[in-house]
């Protein structure tokens, strides 16, 4: 309970306390109409690199930023991906999808996140806060 307390609180003033910290960005090899943004999570030492547009632009861009994707074996037919590099989630999210894949795609990266620092799934409420926090930031 306790915990819980904590990460409410923590997550419902962090967007005004790092509001200075989260980027938001249009790559230089992007098209105007493609997004960028970037959200980083201090508590849990994570970032979330979110990236809306096509998905061929999504493959440059991933490449441009040294990410490490192996696109032999993605799906292109997908409306949207979630890739785990340990502290580090990317995202993409077709241009025409729906907000529901977004949401979606999140969830996996909520998920990634919460594997990997140790904090238990069955803690519902740190992973509500947290996706509530990511979707409010994107």
């Amino acid at each position: 309970m306790i915990l819980q307390k904590i990460f409410k609180n923590f997550f419902k003033n962090i967007k005004l306390h790092f509001m200075d910290k989260m980027q938001s960005t249009k790559s230089p090899t992007t098209l105007i109409s493609n997004e960028w943004k970037k959200v980083e999570i201090p508590l849990f030492n994570s970032v979330v690199d979110f990236y809306r547009g096509d998905y061929d632009d999504f493959i440059k861009i991933a490449k441009d930023n040294n990410f490490n994707i192996d696109f032999e074996n993605t799906s292109s037919s997908a409306d949207g991906l979630s890739f785990n590099f340990d502290g580090e989630q990317l995202i993409w999210v077709h241009t025409n999808a729906p907000s529901s894949v977004k949401i979606h795609e999140l969830l996996h990266a909520v998920l990634n996140i919460c594997d990997s620092r140790g904090i238990d799934r069955k803690d519902d409420e740190v992973l509500c806060y947290m996706l509530e926090y990511l979707v409010k930031s994107l």
